[in-house]
């Protein structure tokens, strides 16, 4: 067994006490993240190996032998607050049961408004809807951080067609359902890409209140910082930088080696986070800081929430630490193979730090009942080169 990997804060920590976290919500409530079926639970195991003492719900796809024996053999374990569930109303009944026993829910994404009232929620859903919505996002962020923008309400989505013209620009759905993972993003190089991105938008089905038109800037690198707002404080958990697709989304994150976050960004994080604060959020958080080759510090995304680097935020100093491999990146693996034959081929790669997973999946048990099964962390190595090249090898290894 490997000896323990020690987070930098576990979510009890980074929750008011009295906290659980309900991550299972209903059908259409993050449509603009995805609409795949298994999403519902399988974003529910994210946390599962930081959790701490917080209770939070595990879909038994996340609570296999498979699991147990890489995160063992990681020196992480399932939370033991885990409350393991099969089904939508056996989570609900969960989250029944924690709140007759007088806790607050914390969720990942946005739950259905008839399942509870808004006060059983650790943030009133109007708020945690606001903070998240690409229209406010002006309201917390300093004026010389916020790029420029204009906030256009849906009925009045053709002005998006006169604004900084001639430019290129970033339309950016507005919605009170969860939003996230670039899908309510469309970069438009051209007056072309823009028409074609508001014709689509005219035919969408999925729910939104109104349209950002940003001036696209040139960035010369971009940030994901993560923090957390508790009752007296706000608790910086540092930040990765993003690795971008050749559509200029962002693919994933990378921790280790430079450039690190300017300290005049941190700063500004932390503002925003201090009032967000003052309005009544309070718990896990990131927002998205870019550099211009102009040498400006922006924000241009906010994600009041859980987000995709967290996880990896409070284990990869750890892992790096331990392994002696500075840099890593994240990895998502899938494999048709039986779970003990899956553990047997990643179970070197996990001994010896290169890979560091925080999530095993057993797909059969989701809604989609596919025969795969999947394993999420991150992959360490020297470098960049070196880490994808770890990554494809153990891919390679599995398929």
């Amino acid at each position: 067994m490997t000896a323990p990997l020690r987070p930098l804060a576990t979510f009890d920590e980074l929750h008011p006490p009295g906290t659980a976290l309900a991550a299972r919500t209903g059908h259409g409530c993050f449509d603009w993240v995805t609409q795949r079926a298994d999403a519902l639970d399988s974003v529910v195991g994210q946390p599962l190996a930081v959790a701490g003492e917080m209770p939070l719900l595990c879909h038994a796809s996340a609570n296999g032998p498979a699991a147990r024996a890489l995160l063992g053999a990681a020196g992480l374990a399932v939370a033991p607050g885990a409350a393991i569930y099969g089904d939508e109303a056996a989570a609900r009944a969960i989250m029944r049961r924690w709140l007759d026993q007088g806790l607050k829910l914390a969720v990942i994404y946005p739950l259905p408004d008839h399942w509870f009232p808004p006060d059983a929620q650790l943030v009133h859903p109007g708020l945690l809807a606001r903070l998240n919505s690409k229209a406010h996002l002006g309201e917390l962020v300093p004026p010389e951080h916020c790029p420029e923008r204009v906030s256009l309400d849906r009925a009045g989505m053709e002005q998006a067609m006169t604004l900084f013209p001639g430019e290129a620009v970033v339309l950016k759905v507005s919605t009170a359902i969860g939003n996230g993972a670039g899908n309510d993003v469309f970069i438009c190089p051209d007056t072309t890409a823009r028409a074609a991105a508001l014709a689509a938008l005219a035919q969408e089905r999925r729910p939104f209140e109104g349209l950002v038109v940003e001036r696209r800037e040139s960035f010369a690198e971009i940030w994901c910082a993560g923090f957390a707002v508790l009752d007296d404080s706000v608790r910086w958990l540092g930040a990765s930088r993003h690795r971008l697709s050749e559509s200029g989304l962002q693919a994933g994150n990378i921790m280790g080696g430079s450039p690190a976050l300017p300290e005049a960004g941190r700063e500004a994080v932390l503002t925003l986070a201090a009032r967000a604060g003052t309005l009544g959020y309070r718990g896990l958080a990131g927002c998205d800081i870019g550099l211009t080759v102009e040498g400006r510090l922006l924000i241009f995304d906010l994600n009041f929430r859980l987000n995709a680097s967290t996880v990896m935020l409070l284990l990869q100093p750890a892992a790096a630490k331990r392994s002696g491999l500075p840099l890593a990146i994240n990895a998502y693996l899938s494999s048709p193979l039986p779970e003990a034959e899956l553990v047997r081929r990643l179970l070197p790669a996990v001994e010896s730090g290169h890979l560091v997973p925080t999530r095993v999946l057993d797909h059969r048990l989701l809604a989609s009942g596919s025969d795969q099964r999947s394993v999420t962390g991150f992959v360490s190595g020297r470098d960049a080169r070196d880490c994808q090249d770890v990554a494809a090898s153990l891919q390679a290894a599995i398929a």
